[in-house]
């Protein structure tokens, strides 16, 4: 994916991110319960929580596609 954000620059907003909103830290502890893998990749686990900052795009990587008639 080309949408990411460094671990240098995110590992600080993910502890404040955490430590601010404890509905997010909830969301946070089942995702790591309910998937090991995730659990266990440290670049999964704030690749997940920059996808819910406003930061993120979720459009990247999206292409218009119109049809022609």
């Amino acid at each position: 994916p080309t949408e990411y954000v460094e671990g240098y620059v995110m590992e600080p907003m993910a502890e404040a991110m955490l430590a601010e909103d404890a509905a997010l830290k909830a969301q946070y502890d089942a995702a790591l319960a309910a998937d090991p893998k995730l659990a266990a990749d440290a670049k999964a686990r704030l690749q997940w929580l920059y996808a819910r900052t406003p930061f993120f795009d979720e459009r990247a990587g999206l292409y218009p596609v119109f049809r022609e008639r």
